[in-house]
């Protein structure tokens, strides 16, 4: 079953992240909530859980711009 998303290819600023939510169980699934009204999905396909390592890397990013 293929879904009708767009593989984005340009950039986006820190500043346009408004927030983010995961899924509450062991799918690695985080949207970005940006302030174009378009959201950006993370699949991480990992055996190894980077969720909580990813969001601190982007709170840091937030934090320091």
């Amino acid at each position: 079953m293929r879904k009708n998303f767009q593989i984005k290819k340009n950039d986006i600023s820190i500043d346009d992240i408004l927030g983010l939510s995961t899924t509450p169980s062991n799918e690695q699934l985080i949207v970005l909530h940006l302030i174009s009204e378009h959201d950006l999905i993370f699949y991480m396909n990992t055996k190894v859980d980077y969720v909580g390592e990813f969001i601190g890397y982007l709170a840091r990013l937030k934090r320091n711009s």
